[in-house]
């Protein structure tokens, strides 16, 4: 696993659209407001057997401020993938940089 920042993962990501960004933390969490491009795989309900990627693909992992991102990702090492990338400082740190986020859903 890797741990990098949100201005890392930003750009990551502007320059390969095709990352995955989860954000594990509750629906309710993700409605208020999540990191644009984010798709919600809340930490509680998450089933390994199920997660939609490629085991080898990059997949980003985000949550509040990282501690919840760092637990899936250690779980999805578990599991078997093998390019997880956690996002330190998680939505909050994501907000407060300027990056796009989508708020109230």
């Amino acid at each position: 696993m890797q741990n990098i920042s949100v201005s890392q993962s930003f750009d990551k990501r502007k320059q390969n659209s095709g990352i995955p960004l989860i954000d594990v933390r509750t629906p309710a969490e993700y409605g208020s407001i999540h990191a644009n491009g984010a798709v919600n795989h809340p930490m509680e309900s998450l089933d390994m057997e199920k997660i939609p990627f490629a085991k080898e693909e990059e997949i980003h992992v985000i949550c509040q401020s990282g501690g919840r991102s760092m637990k899936v990702s250690q779980k999805l090492e578990a599991a078997g993938f093998t390019n997880i990338v956690n996002i330190e400082g998680g939505t909050s740190a994501w907000h407060a940089a300027g990056f796009p986020v989508v708020e109230g859903e």
